[in-house]
């Protein structure tokens, strides 16, 4: 139930934040520093899944989210938001679905420092067995 709420909430504040991808790139570059710093932290991080629209390509489209959060003491991420993303709704949607799933480790001496995760993906990829008569 918990979870639920959880992953609603992530949804409102997905479809709330304006689209920002900075030259394509969801401030990568911007936020080099800090993306090393909390990749240092991260404990365990989960696949984000594929997601395939009604016409799919072969190549499908590099797609990015730039999450931003604080992580309590026992590594819990807190104050999840999401101010940078490709703009596709779908892919943001499976991303934070991943996201939920990271672990990270937490630390007193760095409750209030910002952390920054780019995720990235390709959205609408033709399946190997796209045009297989038999799926």
């Amino acid at each position: 139930m918990h979870t639920t709420s959880c992953l609603a909430s992530l949804a409102l504040i997905i479809a709330s934040q304006s689209v920002l991808a900075s030259s394509g790139n969801c401030g990568e570059k911007e936020f080099r520093k800090q993306i090393a710093e909390t990749a240092a932290r991260i404990v365990h991080k989960e696949a984000i899944e594929e997601i395939v629209g009604e016409f799919p390509t072969v190549e499908g489209t590099v797609e990015c989210i730039r999450v931003e959060f604080w992580l309590t003491p026992s590594g819990s991420p807190w104050n999840i938001s999401t101010p940078g993303s490709s703009g596709s709704f779908g892919f943001n949607l499976a991303a934070m679905r991943a996201f939920a799933k990271y672990r990270f480790k937490g630390s007193w001496w760095r409750f209030w420092e910002k952390n920054v995760v780019i995720l990235r993906g390709i959205e609408n990829r033709k399946p190997a067995n796209w045009d297989s008569p038999n799926p």
